[in-house]
């Protein structure tokens, strides 16, 4: 049996959609004003695949939120 590797605090989280057959990767970027959360998914066909999509993803988020575009009327 393998052991199951735990992302960390701000990570984002990894899963698998079954209905779709893909596997989604969402990572959070905070609150909005009015509460909501904002949250960013990306998919893909393999685990592996959306991992690097996540890893490129939270290098934008770390980069600053005017350069992901969305959000706008905020």
């Amino acid at each position: 049996m393998t052991a199951t590797v735990r992302r960390g605090h701000g990570e984002g989280s990894v899963y698998r959609d079954a209905a779709n057959s893909t596997w989604v990767g969402a990572i959070s970027l905070g609150w909005r004003p009015d509460g909501w959360r904002m949250r960013r998914k990306v998919t893909g066909r393999t685990k592996t695949e959306v991992r690097e999509k996540l890893k490129k993803l939270q290098a934008e988020a770390d980069a600053g939120p005017e350069d992901l575009g969305f959000l706008h009327g905020v």
